[in-house]
């Protein structure tokens, strides 16, 4: 032993071996005291809001605040990996993939990011604002880089990821389109090897419902995105409205922004003040949790509110052009795409559409329904009876662009 100026052997005496002993103990002693303190101290920071480790990707550590802020250079990708995976168009593998194509790495090496780490953040509630922390749950006091609805949507699609798939052949068409006579859907099959016809499945029994060729079936949901084209000059009087309110719009939305930043700061100066009461012992620990996760709900709120502000902000004008080229452009896209890329357009447009015999019933998505209603009732294959004595079934409306899309529609077509 340098520092104590000792040997000790099989044959040092037993008053040296002894008071070594101690000086092991002490030592054993003050690394666990140590380890102690240091859990204690990430425990306490979670109970704070703070994610106590390593920022995850899509963050970085602020060592002066020792808060997570958002990186502005890989948030908005991971963002948009949240996004894609959701869609249920991306496995696990190609988004890896796609992470890949957008350079996203860690940030100790340019190593692309394995399947498993994708998978790993994809999981991970922390975006949500949220973060379990050795087994206990703590709302974070970070800014949230994705909303709880898409994280639960993507939590859903691995839910279906798992399940048992059959090895059966995909068409482009099934899942598209439900029965007029049974209300059954409609499914597809190969017949003579190469041609595919749909039909009804028969769930309740043997129906009425004709077969139909998938060619024919394609050429009649085509017809049906002839309804959302609107006329030219309309088309412009749309878009020059939308870029003039954008003005005032983008006006509201900085107002509002600095409303909910403010709130932001506040709230996060009352639980800095409370953490403080908590350690001077001016109030009791069961209090300080109950404003604690209070405060922190509320400043989840409104990061989210912030986030969903600054997006529609972006994506105000863009997303109306964007709805506006469809429209023009829809039934020609359609004729040069794929069955399966027809598909995926059809889903955007329609909601739900109902046959029955050669006769389709659709239903528009938002806005598009409003573009249609002055279109027919219903798309035909030949000479076949409309007066049917039966609605076509009702879906949810989903909107595609924002509600100011729709009300500039109906005012320019009256």
């Amino acid at each position: 032993m340098v520092k104590e100026g000792e040997v000790l052997s099989k044959d040092s005496r037993s008053h040296a071996k002894f008071i070594h002993g101690i000086k092991l103990l002490m030592a054993k002693n003050y690394i666990d005291n140590l380890s102690e303190e240091v859990k204690k101290g990430l425990r306490e920071k979670a109970e704070q809001g703070q994610w106590p480790c390593k920022a995850p990707l899509g963050y970085l550590n602020n060592k002066e605040t020792h808060r997570l802020e958002i990186d502005p250079e890989r948030a908005p990708i991971i963002a948009e990996l949240f996004r894609l995976y959701a869609s249920g168009e991306y496995s696990i593998t190609t988004l890896a993939e796609k992470a890949r194509e957008l350079r996203l790495h860690s940030r100790e090496s340019a190593t692309p990011l394995s399947r498993s780490y994708v998978e790993a953040f994809l999981k991970n509630p922390l975006y949500t604002g949220v973060f379990v922390w050795k087994g206990n749950r703590y709302a974070g006091s970070h800014i949230p880089l994705i909303s709880r609805e898409l994280f639960d949507d993507v939590q859903e699609q691995f839910r279906k990821a798992n399940k048992s798939k059959k090895t059966t052949q995909e068409f482009a068409f099934k899942g598209l389109l439900q029965c007029g006579y049974c209300g059954c859907s409609i499914t597809a099959e190969v017949k003579k090897g190469r041609y595919i016809y749909y039909r009804c499945t028969n769930g309740k029994g043997k129906c009425r419902q004709h077969y139909i060729r998938q060619e024919a079936l394609a050429t009649m949901l085509g017809e049906l995105l002839k309804r959302i084209k609107l006329a030219p000059d309309i088309v412009e009087q749309i878009r020059e409205a939308l870029r003039s309110s954008f003005d005032t719009e983008k006006e509201f939305r900085q107002k509002e922004l600095s409303r909910l930043r403010r709130e932001h700061s506040k709230l996060q100066e009352r639980l800095d003040q409370a953490y403080i009461d908590r350690l001077e012992n001016k109030i009791d620990v069961s209090f300080w949790e109950k404003l604690h996760t209070k405060w922190t709900e509320q400043q989840n709120e409104i990061s989210q509110k912030i986030q969903r502000l600054e997006k529609a902000n972006r994506d105000y004008v863009q997303e109306g052009i964007d709805f506006l080229e469809l429209t023009e452009r829809a039934y020609s896209l359609y004729l040069e795409q794929s069955p399966d890329e027809q598909a995926r357009l059809l889903k955007t447009v329609l909601s739900n559409c109902t046959i029955r015999d050669l006769t389709l019933y659709p239903t528009y998505r938002k806005p598009f329904d409003i573009i249609a209603e002055g279109g027919d009732s219903d798309i035909k294959l030949g000479c076949q009876d409309s007066n049917l004595g039966m609605a076509a079934p009702k879906a949810a409306d989903l909107p595609l662009v924002d509600t100011p899309i729709q009300s500039m529609i109906r005012f320019y077509l009256g």
